[in-house]
């Protein structure tokens, strides 16, 4: 029964996840432009605040049912508005603060629940339901985008529609939020200091290094790539291209603990970069001229890439922090490289596609759209600074000699 009420809050909570994700960046660039990073970056922001306080109030109150619960009920509610607030940037970037926000609390829950209750090695299988998920939001909306009298019923604003219906599913996780574990599982007394202490450490400190780089260079996927697949193919292909995107990850979920066990967590992380490198190489290929393949299906490689660097990490930090310091220890993981990654990443992204290189430091030209070739430059950086992060896991250490 415990196993499928979290297949059941991975499964919604993605499919309404999916639905904002997919339809964020066509809906942000499109419609607000110059003020879209600084959009994206305050979301940053709150993500930080949303993961380090579910991690610091899971484990100082022991909790994790009624903070599940209330952020998704929350959730819900702040994506149908952001997808209602055209034309008003203001209104567009408190709605994404209290999205991002919102979301990094109940993924977070989410998270601590079945890792607690079924293990690191079980926590993947079940994660794969979410991905399922994801994937058939991607496939509903393609669909929605690609028969005549689904898009003729819609009407014009289809993004708009695509998030609002996005909202539901995030309703209806807070049914199976009702049935998770009220309380967690470790008993042991929380002091802020033995988190302080583990994060002091050297490989500790390599290790969120390399992940602040790895997301710093992964906003082009959250935020860019989304634009730069509608300006290449329309929004049939932004949704085909999501699609494409879990058909590596489904198989390959469930393979990264058994990669973990048998081959160490160095490769898991290696192999992911590596898939990110060719990802980010073969879409700056396309936009120079040539390609070895169809840009499309450059997305293939996404499920390498994000699966082996999210799970990675869940192993590398469940091995470093001690169950009752894990949240926190996670919300710092997710605030240092994740969120701070994600900040730097969007403003430096963000102004390099309106100015380009030549004239980065100069003023941003109002209300120039953007063409599939000013992408280059973004594409070709995140390749480089992927290839620093693979330097950094050569240094790296298996966890029980980084806790050492």
């Amino acid at each position: 029964m415990n196993s499928l009420i979290y297949i059941l809050l991975f499964f919604l909570i993605f499919i309404g996840h999916g639905m904002y994700f997919s339809t964020l960046s066509p809906y942000i660039l499109g419609n607000y432009q110059k003020e879209s990073s600084a959009i994206f970056a305050a979301g940053q922001i709150s993500f930080i605040a949303g993961y380090f306080l579910s991690g610091y109030l899971s484990d100082r109150l022991r909790r994790i049912r009624v903070l599940m619960v209330v952020s998704i009920v929350l959730h819900a509610p702040a994506q149908y508005m952001l997808f209602e607030s055209k034309n008003n940037p203001a209104a567009a970037l408190a709605y994404n603060c209290a999205i991002r926000f919102l979301l990094a609390f109940d993924m977070h829950m989410i998270n601590i629940a079945v890792l607690e209750s079924q293990g690191t090695m079980r926590y993947a299988g079940i994660r794969t339901w979410g991905t399922l998920g994801f994937f058939l939001a991607q496939i509903l909306l393609f669909f929605f985008e690609s028969v005549p009298q689904m898009t003729g019923w819609i009407g014009s604003s289809r993004a708009e529609f695509y998030g609002k219906l996005g909202s539901v599913f995030v309703l209806l996780t807070a049914v199976p939020a009702m049935f998770s574990p009220a309380r967690r599982v470790s008993g042991e007394e929380y002091f802020f200091a033995d988190v302080l202490a583990i994060l002091r450490k050297g490989q500790v400190l390599l290790f969120f290094f390399a992940s602040f780089i790895f997301y710093f260079s992964y906003q082009l996927i959250d935020y860019y790539l989304g634009r730069f697949l509608q300006q290449a193919g329309g929004m049939s292909m932004v949704y085909a291209g999501w699609a494409l995107a879990v058909v590596f990850e489904l198989p390959f979920l469930p393979m990264t603990s058994r990669i973990t066990k048998s081959r160490g967590m160095k490769l898991l992380f290696q192999i992911s970069i590596l898939a990110g490198c060719i990802r980010f190489a073969w879409i700056s290929l396309y936009i120079y001229g040539y390609s070895p393949a169809p840009l499309i299906f450059s997305q293939l490689l996404h499920g390498i890439q994000y699966t082996g660097f999210f799970m990675g990490t869940m192993f590398w930090l469940r091995r470093i922090f001690p169950d009752h310091l894990f949240g926190t220890g996670n919300g710092a993981h997710m605030i240092l490289a994740v969120a701070f990654g994600g900040i730097a990443g969007n403003l430096f992204y963000g102004r390099l596609l309106f100015t380009g290189w030549m004239n980065f430091f100069g003023n941003v030209p109002s209300g120039r759209l953007t063409r599939p070739e000013d992408f280059l430059p973004l594409f070709f950086s995140a390749m480089l600074l992927q290839l620093i992060v693979l330097i950094c896991f050569v240094y790296l250490r298996d966890p029980e000699d980084a806790a050492a």
